[in-house]
């Protein structure tokens, strides 16, 4: 088989991978404990892929993916409340699943002025 079939593909960065380099994930309790996450691989995932690529630092290329999927989910909150014919200013955002409370913090920009984050959210 050709070397190159061997190699180990660099893995593709995640929302998840950006979170954790922000310290929004805590590495020994994600998923209640049940799964241990790889601050070192998210971080090289996230500087291989992004970062170096781009000329960015860790840092700011893990806030750059954070922004874009906030952006997306902003979109799409604003999209579904209005082509439902309501106002979002007039609505209260729960964040949950996941890590709905990760980025439902920053989602109040479509003009939401209320958030609930429930207790336990995923």
């Amino acid at each position: 088989m050709p070397a190159r079939l061997l190699r180990t593909r660099r893995p593709k960065p995640t929302v998840t991978d950006a979170d954790l380099v922000l310290g929004y994930i805590n590495p020994d309790y994600f998923a209640g404990g049940s799964i241990k996450l790889q601050p070192g691989a998210a971080a090289r995932a996230i500087e291989e892929r992004v970062a170096r690529p781009l000329g960015l630092s860790l840092e700011d290329a893990a806030w750059g993916i954070h922004t874009i999927v906030n952006s997306n989910m902003e979109l799409a909150t604003r999209v579904v409340s209005i082509e439902r014919g309501h106002d979002p200013r007039d609505l209260t955002l729960v964040a949950f699943g996941g890590s709905g409370p990760v980025h439902g913090c920053r989602s109040l920009s479509p003009g939401i002025p209320r958030i609930i984050l429930p207790a336990a959210a995923g």
